[in-house]
């Protein structure tokens, strides 16, 4: 299944993200878990979630 949009992401550890995948199902689930479950990112979601939500950034910074 493939996530098309981030909806929220929680700053905490492990980042938690809401999603919505391309059939309109919502997660809420880590990143890492996400991945494992299967999950793969449309090129639009992981630029959402890079520029957006600067979540890559955030914990180098801690």
């Amino acid at each position: 299944m493939k996530i098309v949009k981030i909806l929220a992401v929680y700053r905490d550890w492990p980042v938690l993200l809401v999603a919505q995948t391309e059939t309109g199902k919502l997660l809420e689930l880590s990143l890492k878990e996400m991945k494992e479950s299967g999950y793969e990112f449309a090129d639009s979601a992981w630029k959402q979630l890079v520029e957006d939500y600067k979540v890559f950034n955030y914990y180098s910074h801690r």
